[in-house]
């Protein structure tokens, strides 16, 4: 089995699995739990910063206070929560819900499949939804918010002015300050 639990009041379970971290936990084959207070569980799961916490094959939770569940889910910004398969928070305070879905930018939110939030407080929510503008708002199917602090609501709406509106199927607002609906 050879599994090491090398610090104070740490576990390690699983063929090969490793705990180092003071208090850290480590379970399923090849984990690894380095950072303090950390939980490792699943094959391959990694927990290297501090009070971190990833469950899933190969699950990874690399800063201080990160969550991944999930296949291959990433959490490696300060604070950040990825659930969902491949699901990745890359920035403090970054989280992401679904499978594949991106959370790229500080306190940026994303919650759908494939959906992504691609810069500092932007938020999407719907299946292929980008927001990839500073706190930009993308709600719907592949709705898309490029515009710093525009909007899309709708399926394939598309809001790239800044402070622009999109609502609607489609809808598209493109200049600064505009707003479209319908």
């Amino acid at each position: 089995m050879n599994s090491v639990g090398s610090n104070e009041l740490s576990v390690a379970y699983g063929s090969r699995s490793v705990s180092t971290g003071v208090g850290s936990s480590a379970l399923g084959g090849l984990s690894s739990a380095t950072g303090d207070g950390s939980t490792a569980v699943g094959v391959f799961a990694n927990a290297s910063g501090g009070n971190a916490l990833s469950v899933g094959q190969r699950a990874e939770a690399t800063a201080d206070q990160a969550s991944a569940f999930g296949q291959r889910a990433i959490a490696s910004g300060q604070n950040s929560t990825a659930v969902g398969q491949t699901a990745e928070a890359r920035q403090t305070g970054a989280t992401s819900l679904g499978s594949l879905a991106l959370a790229d930018g500080q306190s940026a939110s994303s919650f759908g499949f494939q959906a992504q939030a691609r810069n500092s407080n932007a938020t999407t929510i719907g299946g292929e939804a980008t927001a990839s503008g500073v706190s930009s708002t993308a709600v719907g199917y592949r709705s898309i918010s490029s515009g710093e602090s525009s909007t899309s609501v709708g399926a394939v709406a598309s809001a790239s002015g800044i402070g622009a509106v999109a609502i609607g199927t489609s809808a598209s607002a493109s200049q600064t300050s505009s707003t479209a609906i319908g």
